[in-house]
């Protein structure tokens, strides 16, 4: 990068700030993408410049040497954290020298959702989850559905006894007749087969065991196994395995076609037994999370996360929050926790930590919040949903506010979603099920 251009751009900065008499500070900006590079020598930058300021800066220095390119927004990343007030504010709070060069790392800023429509259900939905082009929700009007995303066409349908209170995917690689699961307030749990040629949802098993609602599902990365937790306090751990298809060939997404319900020969659901039941909560317990393939983590209305090693069915830390947990989700990239709870906060965890100390909260909503889901592909974005109505993208580096606030839920968002790294759901108790492109 030429020094001289850089020169007269600073120059023509500074003068057209009308002869700013606050103070300058030293800067060095750095990107980790080559074609957004400046080079590594400092500039001296007026201390009242914050985000968009410093981003004119950089494209009017790229476009120094490439005078046809296209401005970009860029964001900025100081100590660690996201620059959302000006320079001076912000060394200020971190208690930062204004004698240092300071340090910006920049890169291009996160485009806002694209709202890609909606899908109303005549009662609450409970839950949410996506697989490729499926949409899967449950709703208190005892009804699982499977939408199509492109269109939001129902696919099919299962009805249950009673309503129901969590869903689930079984990701099987790249299985034709997918595997779902779900959880409803009258104790039953079922696995079922999709088969979308046919639109039909055939039920392979039951699984007997909780003696009260079972309120929440997490299946692990690789479809072997699925936990579940229930009002009744414990936690249960069964095999995802359909019956005639081995754990490899489960892993490697080989799942027979089996026959449909409306098939005849088709065989009824069979009935299993946990493989492991942990018990140690207090209170109803209402999330739960893999964080690898031997080990959970469980929360509870009783104010405590726990973690559990499957290996020995046992409990091996607890981590005390204040009140109600809601929901947790675990994110294998950042290898951190993330809770919402019935107060306006989301809270970061290290699983791995020896203290049970809050890494950071997230600060915006004015509601409890009562679900959070890590994107699958970003490990600083998460998205949270709030009884204030509103669906939060935040990037864990910018605390005081989220990237993007999603509003249109005219009540309570009771779950979101972020399997696919290119869409949010999430539904609420207004019926509404509302999909953002990312």
């Amino acid at each position: 990068f030429e020094a001289s251009k850089a020169f007269t751009i600073i120059f023509n900065v500074e003068v057209t700030m009308e002869e700013e008499e606050g103070k300058h500070l030293q800067v060095r900006l750095n990107s980790k993408e080559e074609k957004y590079a400046v080079g590594d020598s400092p500039f001296s930058i007026p201390s009242n410049f914050g985000c968009e300021a410093l981003s004119s800066l950089v494209n009017d220095l790229l476009a120094a040497n490439d005078a046809g390119r296209s401005a970009v927004e860029f964001d900025f990343l100081l100590v660690d954290e996201l620059l959302r007030t000006s320079l001076e504010e912000s060394i200020a709070e971190r208690q930062l020298s204004s004698e240092i060069t300071l340090d910006l790392v920049y890169f291009p800023k996160n485009q806002a959702p694209e709202s890609e429509g909606q899908i109303v259900v005549n009662d609450w939905i409970s839950s949410v989850d996506c697989f490729g082009s499926y949409i899967l929700s449950g709703s208190y009007n005892n009804n699982a559905y499977i939408w199509y995303r492109g269109s939001g066409q129902c696919l099919g349908s299962v009805e249950h006894q009673s309503s129901l209170k969590s869903v689930a995917w079984i990701r099987q690689g790249g299985s034709e007749t997918p595997l779902f699961i779900t959880g409803a307030v009258d104790e039953s749990l079922s696995m079922y087969q999709f088969f979308p040629e046919e639109g039909v949802c055939r039920c392979l098993h039951t699984f007997v065991g909780h003696g009260r609602s079972v309120d929440c599902l997490a299946v692990d990365q690789l479809g072997k196994r699925f936990c579940s937790a229930s009002w009744d306090r414990s936690i249960r751990v069964w095999s995802a395995v359909p019956d005639g298809l081995s754990e490899a060939a489960a892993a490697n997404g080989n799942s027979k076609r089996m026959k449909p319900c409306s098939d005849a020969g088709a065989a009824p659901p069979t009935e299993r037994q946990a493989l492991i039941t942990l018990t140690g909560h207090s209170e109803a317990v209402s999330s739960i999370a893999w964080l690898d393939s031997g080990s959970i983590a469980s929360a509870s209305w009783d104010h405590c996360i726990k973690l559990w090693d499957l290996d020995t069915a046992s409990h091996t830390a607890t981590l005390a929050g204040s009140n109600v947990f809601n929901s947790i989700s675990y994110s294998p990239l950042s290898r951190l926790l993330a809770s919402g709870n019935t107060d306006r906060f989301v809270r970061l965890w290290d699983p791995r930590s020896e203290t049970a100390v809050v890494q950071k909260m997230l600060r915006f909503h004015t509601g409890w919040v009562s679900t959070v889901d890590w994107s699958p592909t970003n490990e600083h974005q998460l998205v949270s949903g709030s009884f204030d109505k509103t669906v939060c993208q935040w990037d864990i580096r910018s605390p005081k506010a989220p990237l993007f606030s999603m509003t249109g839920h005219s009540d309570k968002v009771m779950c979101v979603n972020w399997s696919e790294a290119d869409l949010i759901a999430s539904g609420g108790a207004d019926s509404q099920l509302r999909l953002y492109k990312t």
